[in-house]
């Protein structure tokens, strides 16, 4: 059995890549928020009364462009979270550094395209969902059976 501190070392290209996939899928969600603002203010729309001082002629409503955002906003949340922690055991299963990197980029790119088709109202969404799911399924599977 390998080491675990052999695991977790950039000498390791699947730990490389489970470091490098989740920055740039915490990146995506980070550039989230600011979507859901300028929408906002865009729309002219707030949830919390205080807010609505930031900008003339602003209500507390809800518009269905800012609703958008904060929906793939939470799909990432309910996602990404996920990944995160099951990719990080996934790694400690010491998989072929292909497989890893192959499962590891197919959730990367299914979630920023996932993203990019829910911001743009495209029902190809579900694919993107369904590969991200398929993966995290992939991952959980292999992480018990390797485990028991």
């Amino acid at each position: 059995m390998e080491d675990v501190g052999d695991l977790m070392t950039f000498d390791n290209p699947a730990f490389m890549f489970y470091v490098f996939s989740s920055a740039a899928l915490v990146l995506k969600m980070l550039i989230l928020t600011p979507l859901t603002a300028r929408q906002r203010f865009k729309n002219k729309v707030f949830l919390s009364p205080e807010d609505t001082s930031l900008l003339k002629g602003s209500k507390v409503d809800v518009h269905p462009d800012v609703e958008r955002v904060r929906r793939a906003h939470r799909n990432d949340l309910e996602n990404v979270v996920f990944f995160l922690s099951m990719a990080f055991c996934y790694i400690l299963t010491n998989p072929t550094k292909w497989v890893a990197i192959l499962v590891l980029a197919a959730f990367t790119v299914a979630r920023f395209l996932h993203t990019f088709f829910y911001l743009t109202a495209k029902t190809a969404r579900m694919y993107a969902f369904a590969v991200g799911y398929l993966v995290l399924v992939y991952m959980a599977g292999t992480t018990v059976m390797h485990f028991s």
